[in-house]
């Protein structure tokens, strides 16, 4: 998950995009929503959350990406991603052992690999998508944004449409980690990173036509199990339903959130530069609030008692391994910060 940070200008400073912390504490408050229990309507209305975020990244990416080596760029991506996860998982299986139960060595190994069924952490597949959209980083940047390349991008998601439609390839994890995640991420990190190439008119027209494509395909679930069907079920892996209803309010909120004058924010810029860690322990924070708040028609009070735990625990990290490296110079501890 990248900071609001972006280095540009020869100098090298950074500046930061106001507007992207904003849409990055957005995205991250949707994506908690996601494992409260709340109504049908609302899970359906923030189903645009991890699309958002990897388009940010992408487009991040754009402001700051650099030729360097491509294992030097995977080495920094996995330090600033699965690092910390790691380290999270560890603690989190400590405690899971303390207070409940030990966990199998299968839901270890599914735990440490991102695994969407890894048991009481599944939520860490959300990391996977991050590091297979970071890799494709170099070979986004390198392919450029024009006809060949659209043509490119646009054939290998029609074939994954194809595939998915008339095999059960999403049957078989091996592919449905690699092939399966990075044709559909991979796709929106490119629409991302090229988000500021793009001309108006085009970005209208993209709205329109997946506008239309997501009608379409609502209309025919919807004949096909006599009601609407949340975009939700299409999530794993990414379809055209799913990314056909959540791409355009990306764009939308891209376009009202940089037209709007927002002023700088202590809080939104601290959610965003820490947004990682605080998804991390909104996980802890989650069976630990679900524990004394066993209704769940009590969602709404669970998910902000979420939300406060995670930012707090974040920021006490924050600030004590600050402190510790104001006065020693241990690197390694800036893996709690992100």
């Amino acid at each position: 998950m990248n900071s609001g940070l972006t280095k540009i200008g020869q100098g090298g400073a950074c500046e930061r995009i106001i507007y992207i912390d904003y849409l990055k504490a957005l995205g991250l408050f949707l994506v908690i929503l996601a494992h409260v229990d709340c109504p049908p309507i609302i899970v359906q209305i923030r189903s645009f959350d991890v699309p958002l975020l990897v388009f940010l990244s992408g487009y991040l990416a754009s402001k700051s990406h650099r030729e360097i080596k491509y294992f030097d760029y995977l080495k920094k991506r996995i330090l600033r991603l699965a690092v910390p996860t790691w380290i999270f998982l560890i603690i989190f299986f400590i405690i899971q052992t303390v207070a409940y139960t030990k966990p199998s060595f299968k839901d270890v190994i599914l735990a440490i690999t991102f695994q969407r069924d890894a048991s009481m952490v599944g939520m860490v597949w959300v990391i996977w998508v991050y590091l297979v959209c970071a890799f494709s980083i170099p070979f986004v940047s390198r392919i450029g944004y024009n006809k060949r390349s659209i043509l490119l991008i646009t054939l290998l998601y029609v074939l994954f449409e194809i595939l998915c439609c008339f095999t059960d390839i999403e049957a078989n994890r091996a592919l449905y980690i690699t092939v399966l995640t990075i044709i559909p991420w991979g796709a929106v990190t490119f629409i991302g990173f090229n988000f500021g190439k793009i001309s108006s008119q085009g970005k209208r027209l993209f709205v329109l036509v997946l506008t239309g494509v997501f009608v379409i395909l609502a209309v025919y679930y919807a004949s096909l199990n006599c009601s609407f069907v949340l975009t939700t079920e299409y999530k794993y892996p990414a379809r055209a339903y799913y990314l056909c209803f959540a791409m355009p309010i990306v764009f939308i909120l891209m376009s009202v959130f940089s037209s709007i004058n927002l002023k700088r924010n202590r809080v939104i810029e601290f959610i965003s530069g820490a947004s990682l860690w605080i998804y991390l322990w909104h996980i802890l924070a989650l069976y630990f609030v679900k524990s004394i708040i066993e209704n769940d028609e009590l969602w709404l009070i669970q998910y902000i008692i979420i939300l406060l735990i995670s930012i707090c625990i974040t920021y006490v990290q924050n600030r004590v391994v600050l402190q510790l490296m104001k006065y020693r110079r241990m690197k390694f501890l800036k893996v709690f910060l992100g």
